[in-house]
């Protein structure tokens, strides 16, 4: 979940923005990025790859390794 964090960031985005975006509020979002993105829905994936964005790469190495 590093890169996810480092991805926000890279990207201008937020925690919160993020969260706001996929539909969850910001102690959710935190405590799933903790929990190295195993509750993450497949809708939220692509909701958040929209957004950030995130290459097909990224989320390969982010949410299915």
């Amino acid at each position: 979940m590093n890169k996810l964090k480092g991805l926000i960031y890279e990207h201008g985005k937020t925690y919160e923005s993020v969260s706001h975006v996929i539909g969850i509020n910001r102690d959710t979002f935190t405590r799933r990025i903790q929990s190295n993105g195993l509750d993450f829905k497949i809708s939220e994936i692509y909701k958040m790859a929209e957004y950030i964005p995130l290459s097909q790469e990224d989320i390969q190495n982010v949410f299915f390794k």
